[in-house]
């Protein structure tokens, strides 16, 4: 085998036991039609997204083998390296006869790994239930901003940025693409560095948009394993949130009463919702 416009001499696999060709591109086209693949074993090694970009932060920031800032390596991971990826390299995992999963556990989870949760709107009145049989644990103030990319990718990719007091907490990466879909949670609480405006500025340096910011207070129960999330979003309304395995128990509790099943829908979904249903009262009452 011979590289186009190589003058090094042609590899003879008569002379080797084995031949390893090895690098991002080594699934194209172009190399796969021109060997004999009825020979060769291939393999792609893959991983989530949110490794790719913490390696590449360790890569080029922390051990120094770019000159470029932490800002400019997390814009460069968006506009280039995500983009080349999904067009160039994902599309030829088709030629893998298996693919390895190469991910480090720098991100909370996966879809894999995600409980389903349920939501549930709440009533003033359901303090006295909640309250008795759950004890609270925690309370935040929270701001959720939902943001969509600009770019024409093959895939739809969504972030969330989820702050806490001003401090970023967690990036989740939700995206569809030609091989497969899902969601991913990366921690950015070690990230001490940098506020949340300074986070959410990089974002949209990378062309993405901001759909929707959501503020809301949510409180965290437990009892007995179960946990359940108050939130109380600004404009919309007091919900409930828990695992879907304690949906019947939940149900139990607060005896049916009040309880509207909301599980399907967004809070971003919920608000597009009320402006919708706004906007076909404005028209009717013209």
């Amino acid at each position: 085998m011979q590289g186009w416009g190589d003058p090094r001499p042609l590899i003879d696999s008569l002379n080797y036991d084995a031949i390893i060709i090895e690098g991002i591109y080594a699934l194209r086209d172009e190399i796969i039609t021109n060997i004999d693949t009825s020979k060769t074993i291939k393999t792609g090694v893959n991983c989530d997204m949110l490794t790719m970009l913490s390696r590449k932060l360790f890569r080029d920031v922390k051990l120094k083998r770019s000159s470029l800032t932490f800002e400019q390596t997390f814009i460069s991971y968006f506009n280039q390296v995500l983009p080349s990826y999904f067009e160039y390299i994902e599309p030829t995992f088709r030629f893998a006869d298996f693919v390895l999963d190469s991910n480090i556990s720098t991100y909370e989870q996966n879809s894999k790994d995600q409980p389903t949760e349920m939501k549930m709107k709440y009533f003033p009145e359901d303090d006295q239930i909640l309250n008795k049989f759950f004890e609270l644990k925690t309370s935040q103030e929270q701001t959720d901003y939902y943001l969509e990319d600009k770019n024409n990718y093959s895939s739809k990719i969504t972030l969330r940025l989820r702050s806490v007091n001003g401090m970023p907490q967690k990036l989740i990466l939700n995206y569809d693409t030609n091989i497969k879909k899902g969601f991913e949670v990366y921690d950015l609480t070690k990230l001490t560095e940098y506020n949340t405006n300074q986070i959410l500025d990089m974002i949209l340096k990378n062309n993405f948009k901001i759909e929707k910011i959501i503020n809301k207070n949510r409180k965290k129960y437990e009892k007995n394993g179960i946990k359940i999330k108050k939130d109380e979003i600004y404009g919309l309304g007091t919900f409930i949130e828990f695992d879907e395995k304690y949906y019947d128990i939940i149900k139990k509790i607060f005896k049916n009463k009040n309880i509207t099943d909301f599980s399907t829908k967004t809070y971003p979904q919920m608000f597009s919702k009320i402006k919708e249903q706004n906007h076909i009262k404005k028209e009717l009452l013209k």
